[in-house]
């Protein structure tokens, strides 16, 4: 697939009535436990199914992804509060703050703290 055909591609979560709901969800909950279990319910699908249908749809595991909403919703936080990075890995999800600096790093390629420091010099 081209550039131009990714570009072009519909967002899986507005074109799916099942997905627009899960992401309504998550926007509600992200600073909870959500399991895939939780979310297969949420759209109304056995769990086997739901992670089969997840990542046909979005191309993706639905843990992955999760990780990926919260770190985005983490570096809004970072960015805009004064808030630890312990406290924002709380507010996001994260219970353990060694496992969300990992995921953080994992996809920013920067620890949290190098990444409030970017966007929020002293």
């Amino acid at each position: 697939m081209n550039e131009e055909s990714r570009q072009a591609a519909p967002d899986p979560f507005a074109y799916y009535d099942r997905l627009r709901r899960l992401r309504g969800f998550v926007d509600q909950h992200y600073a909870e436990a959500i399991t895939a279990s939780t979310a297969a319910k949420v759209v109304g699908l056995a769990e086997k199914y739901f992670s089969t249908f997840f990542h046909q749809k979005v191309g993706t595991t639905f843990g992955a992804w999760l990780r990926q909403y919260r770190i985005a919703k983490a570096k809004e936080l970072l960015g805009s509060r004064n808030l630890t990075v312990s406290q924002v890995a709380e507010r996001v999800g994260f219970r353990d703050l060694s496992t969300f600096i990992r995921a953080f790093k994992k996809r920013e390629n920067l620890t949290p703290s190098a990444y409030k420091k970017l966007v929020r010099p002293s």
